[in-house]
């Protein structure tokens, strides 16, 4: 037998070997165990850990998702009230891309490569889950030609999950640009007027790009809803301060947790039980600590058209043959998507009634909750269709119809009681979680000083 020499073959590769493989790994944590593997790679990876990192981080976000993923940083570190900076952002940032260019070559600060490998790992958490469960609610025809729901295994497609992916990176960028508009309608001086966020923004983007917006800002409220809601119910601090449940999604209370952006969102969706909801939400036990509503009104203010051009009496018929009377008043999208589903689909909706709000209009909700402008011509053209084939009569507000289906909406009396037996405990000293039924959970002062005791 061949006697040991002790020397790894790893360690007898050239260096640039070794950095060649540590760059393409598909994930940061991939590349992190891939260095700390042996010594080799690890001084190597020591050797240049900027660029390496770029390289990954990079190479795991896909070409065609790069620009908006870049714009998205750009969006977290916009001075507050900076008009300028705004107007330069809008200027470099949201302008269409042709080609979808991708990121300069070369290495970024440590601190931007990390920021971008986090927001990613969100945007792909959420654009397999969101995908998945709009998925879920699509119907199918069966035999004898009865409609059922898309079956549960089904799966996006690679260009549906990076429409999905641009789109959640389009979302956090309106919210730090949101997050920062109170700075924004302040005047900056005689150069820079105050401006309106969405004004300025909405020309940028094809409407049915902010179709796909709605879709998302109505899942994500639902998803708010639900902690936020657990809360309301429970929490002996939130009873006594009378905080209202979220239970549509024009809630501002809501729109205040859904700027603060992916993070968050995250978060609440991975909170298992009140505790860690409470922890995202909570913001502390005095008087003043109650949730606050948003000042933007986000969600509200994307209903309308842009007021600056009308549509003209037509009705085609419904059908995916496309009017180039209409296309003409179609704007021009952020991202020139190769694959035409989007833009049938939404055209398809709104070309039999051009005079009706074309955006977050109530009565196509049941299109939207089926994530109608994310999906691929092929699985429409499957799905057959047509826009009146699937439901179009008006479906309730999506939080409003959870709220009624899990019968969370109590008589007032009962909220009323609630309220007024939370604020009982809560001048007693009490805090956490509290209900009619089980009162066992709530802790009051001396049972935390009894657990510090213990603990030490």
């Amino acid at each position: 037998m061949a006697q040991a020499t002790g020397v790894s073959f790893i360690s007898t590769m050239p260096p640039e070997l070794r950095h060649e493989i540590l760059a393409h790994c598909p994930d940061p944590l991939t590349m992190q165990s891939l260095a700390l593997s042996c010594k080799a790679f690890y001084s190597t990876y020591s050797a240049d850990p900027d660029r390496i990192l770029t390289s990954v981080v990079l190479g795991s976000v896909h070409r065609s998702v790069q620009p908006v993923a870049s714009a998205a940083l750009a969006a977290s570190k916009l001075p507050a009230g900076d008009v300028a900076a705004f107007q330069r952002f809008k200027d470099e940032h949201l302008e269409p891309q042709q080609g979808a260019p991708g990121y300069p070559t070369g290495t970024s600060p440590m601190s931007d490569i990390l920021l971008l490998a986090r927001l990613h790992d969100h945007v792909t958490y959420f654009a397999d889950a969101i995908s998945h469960e709009m998925l879920g609610r699509l119907p199918v025809r069966e035999a004898g030609g009865s409609m059922a729901s898309e079956p549960s295994g089904s799966h996006p497609s690679a260009t549906e999950l990076l429409r999905m992916q641009r789109a959640i990176y389009v979302f956090q960028i309106f919210c730090h640009i949101f997050d920062r508009e109170p700075g924004y309608r302040r005047s900056n001086g005689r150069n820079f007027p105050p401006i309106d966020v969405w004004r300025a923004c909405y020309p940028k983007f094809a409407q049915y790009e902010v179709e796909q917006q709605i879709c998302l800002h109505e899942y994500f409220m639902v998803l708010i809803a639900r902690g936020f809601n657990e809360i309301v119910q429970h929490d002996v601090t939130w009873g006594y301060l009378g905080v209202d449940p979220i239970t549509s999604t024009d809630s501002t209370l809501g729109q205040e947790i859904l700027l603060r952006g992916l993070d968050t969102l995250r978060a609440l969706s991975e909170a298992g039980n009140y505790q860690d909801i409470r922890s995202v939400l909570h913001g502390g036990e005095r008087r003043t600590d109650g949730p606050l509503p948003s000042s933007s009104d986000f969600v509200n203010r994307m209903e309308h058209i842009n007021k600056q051009g009308t549509y003209p009496q037509f009705n085609p018929e419904v059908t995916f043959a496309v009017s180039l009377t209409f296309l003409n008043h179609v704007r021009a999208p952020l991202y020139q998507d190769p694959e035409c589903g989007p833009v049938r689909a939404w055209e398809t909706v709104f070309c039999g009634d051009l005079h009706m709000r074309v955006l977050r209009h109530r009565y196509i909700r049941i299109h939207r909750r089926r994530g109608y402008v994310f999906w691929d011509l092929a699985r429409l053209e499957k799905q057959e269709f047509s826009g009146a084939r699937w439901e179009t009569d008006q479906a309730p507000d999506p939080i409003a119809d959870y709220w009624t289906n899990q019968m969370l909406n109590p008589p007032i009396e009962t909220v009323l009681m609630s309220r007024e037996r939370r604020s009982e405990i809560w001048k007693a000293g009490g805090r956490g979680w509290w209900s009619f039924d089980d009162e066992s959970k709530v802790v009051y002062p001396h049972e935390l000083t009894l657990n510090v005791v213990s603990r030490s």
